[in-house]
């Protein structure tokens, strides 16, 4: 394992596909990007579902105090164009309408392939991330981003485990859903799409380390 240094982050995820997304889209930052399978613990912290802001920070301080390291966390929310109030995922995309547990990935592809169905096989929407770094107890930083997506169904028949939505986000520029891409084009897509709105204020964060 890797030292811990200067421009040194772990990206506070357990989900191995989010760590990917994270480390393509920061790719050529030259930060050194650490996961938490790199440490021994098992501890998760609780989500209030209160806004991503918060909840990424309250990840970050948790993860912090267990790693006494530099982290970073995102916690995203989804919308849909066009789609009734009640319907709309935002913070709880894995919390689907009737079931009262976290949904598995072919649950939530399911239940999202029948709402963009049902409004003619298109929809487009967004995603809206909270980003926090923090570095001390009482240093960190915060950055909402807003990232627009395509999404077509029927889906891809790939997919991804962690990520069940990459089967119905649908990337015009390369002509193909985000699961069926290549290495090289699924960094460019997280670079694009996510990378370029990060990137500066990553780097400004972590600039006194």
């Amino acid at each position: 394992m890797k030292p811990i240094g200067k421009q040194s982050l772990v990206i506070g995820t357990s989900n191995p596909a989010k760590y990917d997304q994270l480390k393509m889209a920061l790719f050529g930052c030259g930060i050194h990007l650490q996961s938490l399978l790199d440490f021994s613990f098992e501890d998760m912290p609780v989500e209030n579902n209160l806004s991503i802001e918060k909840n990424a920070l309250k990840k970050a301080a948790f993860y912090f105090h267990k790693l006494h390291r530099p982290v970073l966390t995102m916690d995203g929310a989804l919308y849909f164009n066009g789609i009734a109030t009640e319907l709309q995922p935002g913070l709880r995309v894995r919390r689907i309408l009737g079931l009262n547990k976290k949904a598995t990935d072919y649950e939530v592809l399911q239940h999202y392939q029948t709402l963009i169905e049902k409004s003619g096989g298109r929809l487009n929407g967004y995603f809206e991330y909270g980003i926090c770094i923090m570095l001390s107890s009482s240093q960190f930083y915060i950055k909402k981003v807003t990232s627009h997506r395509l999404f077509i169904s029927p889906p891809s028949k790939t997919m991804v485990s962690g990520f069940p939505l990459s089967s119905l986000q649908f990337d015009t520029q390369s002509g193909k859903f985000l699961s069926e891409m290549n290495k090289r084009e699924e960094k460019g897509f997280w670079h694009r799409t996510l990378g370029k709105y990060m990137s500066e204020f990553v780097m400004q964060a972590v600039s006194p380390l």
